[in-house]
């Protein structure tokens, strides 16, 4: 007679398991490990998806530059208006 199946953890479940116990591996079963890569698999492309929408919403690293260069290229005749101001507010 066969043993009986054991329910397949939760991903998450399982690696709570593991942290404390990494011979757990070993006493799951075979259809365990499917379901448990299968399920690592589906839970890193819907990460990588999320990564891509949040990486859509930013800058590109191209804007950044083109951003600090011109902020830096403004601060020193920016500079010399905010002294002409410092010093018309101190006289």
């Amino acid at each position: 007679m066969d043993a009986p199946m054991t329910p397949t953890p939760a991903l998450k479940d399982f690696l709570t398991e593991y942290e404390a116990d990494d011979n757990l591996w070993w006493r799951v079963g075979c259809g365990a490990h499917l379901n448990l890569f299968e399920e690592a698999v589906e839970r890193i492309e819907d990460l990588e998806a999320e990564l891509a929408a949040l990486k859509a919403l930013l800058p590109s690293p191209a804007t950044l530059r083109a951003g600090a260069s011109l902020i830096q290229d403004e601060l020193p005749a920016r500079a010399d208006e905010f002294r002409k101001l410092a010093q018309h507010l101190s006289d």
